[in-house]
């Protein structure tokens, strides 16, 4: 790629990182890692042991960083390093670490195509809804292997298909209907979401004994739930930012009205697919 066309790439992808971080600010009520399905499965692909180095491309808030955080104080020595392109969005994870007191974590700024770290450095590398946007996923998934030691292993987890989880286009059919401007779905998310497509990447960079996996579910939501508001807010953050509770309650109505074709009884319930793959370094 041309040098002058991969720094604008980069320098788009900052500022939109940038400008969604307010977004993920107001909307972490708490620094507690979240206890959820994607979360649990990408430290189970981790061998922990004491003394592990472990590395999370692609933090961003600190999913799942924080998370194992929490699980390496169980391991003497063991350490994780988050790293993300985006200083506003990795700030915020590191005032989570520090609220949590957790001491085994670290931070670096750091892009996932061009990693900051020797090679054979790391036992195990994670990363959560963060390969589908880089330019260059090749590359990215080459220096995670580069900086893997032996027997180390990657795990990326990457939205399933647009049509498997309906809930962005639910959103902004909401958006749209309340502000009568449009909001397109961000479709790069689920460039990744055919099955088969992470590990053909995993493959060509050199990992062996790569395996892909579905992980469907449907999310339980009641009315109210604050899942509505972060969707919005980590989605648009610019549309919202000056929101008070009274702005943000007719429009939370509408969204919840919107939602009401997953909503059974008293709640909705929210179809979520995702796949998630790991490969090992030989």
């Amino acid at each position: 790629m041309d040098t002058a066309v991969t720094k604008k790439t980069t320098a788009d992808a900052l500022e939109h990182w940038k400008s969604r971080s307010t977004g993920w600010k107001i909307t972490n009520f708490d620094a507690q890692p979240r206890d959820d399905i994607f979360n649990i499965k990408l430290a189970s692909a981790l061998c922990i042991h004491p003394g592990s180095n472990i590395l999370d491309v692609a933090s961003g808030t600190g999913e799942p960083s924080i998370w194992i955080s929490k699980l390496l104080e169980e391991h003497k020595g063991a350490t994780i390093t988050a790293t993300d392109m985006t200083y506003e969005m990795l700030n915020i994870a590191r005032e989570r670490a520090q609220l949590l007191n957790f001491t085994n974590i670290r931070f670096a700024i750091a892009s996932m195509d061009r990693l900051p770290f020797a090679d054979n450095s790391f036992d195990g590398l994670t990363c959560r809804m963060g390969l589908m946007f880089p330019k260059d996923k090749e590359n990215c998934v080459k220096e995670a292997h580069r900086v893997l030691k032996a027997g180390g292993a990657a795990t990326y987890l990457c939205w399933g298909p647009l049509r498997s989880n309906p809930a962005f286009q639910l959103f902004s059919e909401a958006m749209k209907n309340y502000f009568h401007e449009k909001f397109p779905i961000r479709e790069v998310r689920h460039c990744l979401g055919e099955v088969g497509a992470i590990t053909k990447l995993l493959h060509q960079a050199g990992f062996s004994a790569v395996n892909e996996e579905v992980i469907s579910y449907k999310r339980e939501v009641t009315r109210g739930d604050a899942y509505f508001r972060q969707g919005i807010a980590r989605t648009w953050p610019d549309r919202v930012a000056e929101f008070t509770d009274n702005d943000w309650a007719p429009l939370l109505k509408h969204t919840e009205e919107v939602f009401s074709v997953l909503k059974k009884g008293s709640k909705f319930f929210i179809p979520i697919n995702a796949n998630i793959c790991r490969g090992r370094v030989k």
